[in-house]
């Protein structure tokens, strides 16, 4: 259980510096361009209680945020529907 969680981790690492040196090596002004329109995205990784393991993603250009929930007993991956960001941090009229 704990070497298949310890897998995920390492190779959803390795995509991310894999992305970040491919976007490195694109020059700033090539990337205000457009070359990467669409990939505004934060991804953040964690535990919420023991057994489980959480991936936060965050679409910054429509501002939703998605969650999946991987249960570490029985190896499943389970999504949840998204929310609008823009509900959660809306003022309260002033």
């Amino acid at each position: 259980m704990k070497n298949v969680a310890i897998i995920l981790l390492i190779c959803i690492n390795v995509g991310l510096i894999l992305t970040l040196v491919a976007v490195a090596a694109v020059s700033s002004a090539a990337a205000q361009e457009g070359y990467f329109p669409s990939t505004n995205y934060i991804m953040v990784t964690g535990q919420i209680e023991s057994g489980y393991e959480v991936i936060y993603i965050i679409d910054m250009a429509s501002q939703r945020l998605g969650a999946w929930k991987y249960d570490l007993s029985t190896k499943k991956l389970r999504g949840y529907r998204g929310q609008k960001l823009k509900d959660d941090f809306r003022t309260s009229g002033r």
